[in-house]
Order: structure tokens, then sequence, then C-alpha cells
């Protein structure tokens, strides 16, 4: 009987091991934004110009076919530039997240799969104005949770693409605002928390065009 047992368990861990994939994906956004306009009688005149930048990696490790864990995080930086003459000021933004996450595939066919995925997260945010000096502008942290349908397409047995499904929206979040006081309407810091529980399906929002991202994953 103990024989019995040794074999199953060795052929378990001989399965997941076969089956047991890293994986790794990434998102990269960037744009730049300027201008000049003529202007009869006054001469060049600088429009408003615009930088941003985001990464976002993800890296994972599949279990089985179905069921898989990983770590994703993001950063992002804007900066925007508003010229007044004589002066011009500029803003910067920061924004950071780090985000574990568990995924299971509920339903599968042919190449198509729709997954659920759950994400625990921390994110903040920063932000500073400069006209003649430098001053904080107002920051945030907060952290939450949510599950997010997700429909993949395996291009190859190692490459897939996904997208999130929006009709469904299941997740709780909390964050607080600090709002420095040099910037504050009260000249006193201003502290603002806010939290939130969303829950719903939406038929009319199976696919919005303008909300649509695909990202790609890598399994090795």
């Amino acid at each position: 009987m103990k024989k019995i047992f040794i074999t199953i368990a060795l052929a378990l861990v001989t399965a997941t091991v076969c089956t047991a994939q890293f994986f790794v994906g990434a998102n990269l956004g960037l744009s730049s934004h300027s201008a000049k306009n003529e202007i009869d009688g006054v001469g060049t005149v600088k429009s408003p110009s615009s930088f941003g930048l985001n990464i976002a990696p993800k890296f994972g490790y599949y279990f089985n076919p179905k069921f898989a864990v990983g770590l994703s995080g993001s950063f992002g930086l804007s900066d925007s530039t508003i010229y007044t003459s004589p002066t011009k000021t500029k803003d910067k933004y920061y924004t950071w997240s780090v985000s574990p996450f568990v995924r299971y595939a509920f339903l599968q066919f042919g190449k198509f799969s729709v997954l659920a995925e759950t994400n625990v997260y921390v994110a903040g945010s920063s932000s500073k104005y400069e006209v003649e000096s430098s001053v904080d502008g107002p920051s945030t942290i907060g952290y939450g949770v949510n599950v997010a349908p997700i429909l993949s397409f395996d291009v190859s047995k190692k490459f897939s693409l996904e997208t999130k499904l929006n009709f469904l929206k299941l997740g709780y979040s909390y964050s607080k605002i600090k709002t420095p006081a040099e910037i504050s309407s009260t000249a006193t810091e201003q502290n603002y928390k806010q939290s939130g529980f969303d829950f719903g399906v939406n038929t009319n929002d199976i696919l919005n065009v303008g909300d649509v991202t695909i990202g790609a994953i890598y399994k090795f």
C-alpha cells in the first residue's frame, strides 16, 4: 500500500512539473506632444507640451494549464509644460503599483480561454508643480482587490494574446489623498480618505472599443 501511495504521489508531481510553465508579459506606453503657433504681429508662441511613460511588467507561474499565480507592477510618469509669458508652469505626476494575482481558466474552447484573475494591489501617486520654484502637489496611497474576466487566445504553445472583458465589475478599493499646505485652499495640510465597492454586470458594455487593450504573455 505504501508503494502505491508513493507511486501516485510521484505521478502527480511529475504531471505537475511537466505541465508547469513560467510566463512573462509587459505593457510599455510612451507619448510626446509639442507644438508652436505662428501669430501675426506676435511671433512664435509655444503651445503646451507633454511627455508620458508607463511600464507595467508581469511574471508568473502556471502550475498546470488552468491555474497560475504571479506578480505584476507598474510605474508611470507624465510631464507637462504650459507656457504663460514670461513664465512657464511644469506639472509632474508619478504613479506606481504592485499587485500579486491568482488566475484560473474556467472555460476553454480550442485556442480560446476565459480566465478569472484576482488581484490584490497596493498603489500610489505623487506630483510636483513648478513655476518659479518646485512645490509638492497632491499624493495618494491606496490598496484594493478586484476580480476581472480575461479572454485569452493562444497564438502558439508559448505565446498568447489577452484582453480584459468590460462587462463584469467586482472589487473593493481604499485610498488616502494628501494635499500639502502650500497648495491647500485652507493653507493647512488636508487628508481625504475614500473607499468603494463595485459589483455589476453590464450587457451593454461587453465590447467597448474605446477601452479595449490587448496584452501578450510568453511562456517558457
